[in-house]
């Protein structure tokens, strides 16, 4: 039964990468400085800008979708992780572990398939250059 609940802690950061990697066509929460200084990183052209600020009006209701789900797996977990210690019956926790499982797979498809549409406007080296973005926002660095 942990077992489960350290597959879920290992689901949960794979998608938290998801969300990082996708974060530039998903910004819309971000702040103009912050947008600005990734779009600088990136070298992005004023085309590339607009093909993005595109995608990310074209994508809102997708964004939204994905984030609906993962609000709705976080919900499950917590249920779940509140009935690992009670006398629940374990198909219940079954239930609602695929259940939850679902739900973020749905929301990783959605995030991956925007990171693609975000993958064919970059260059080669605009991609490299996301990937050492990522990994510094993955140590705290900004």
């Amino acid at each position: 039964m942990w077992m489960w609940i350290l597959t879920v802690v290992n689901v949960r950061k794979a998608c938290c990468l998801l969300v990082v990697a996708g974060s530039l066509v998903a910004a819309e929460g971000w702040s103009q400085p912050r947008r600005d200084r990734e779009e600088e990183v990136l070298k992005l052209t004023s085309s590339q800008k607009q093909q993005l600020l595109q995608l990310r009006n074209r994508e809102r209701s997708s964004l939204e979708r994905q984030r609906d789900l993962v609000q709705k797996a976080e919900t499950l977990y917590q249920e779940m992780a509140g009935l690992m210690a009670q006398e629940v019956p374990p198909s219940e926790l079954i239930r609602k572990f695929e259940e939850m499982q679902r739900l973020r797979q749905e929301a990783e498809r959605l995030q991956f398939e925007r990171v693609l549409e975000m993958r064919e406007i970059l260059t080669v080296e605009q991609r490299q250059r996301m990937v050492s973005l990522i990994a510094r926002r993955r140590l705290g660095r900004p």
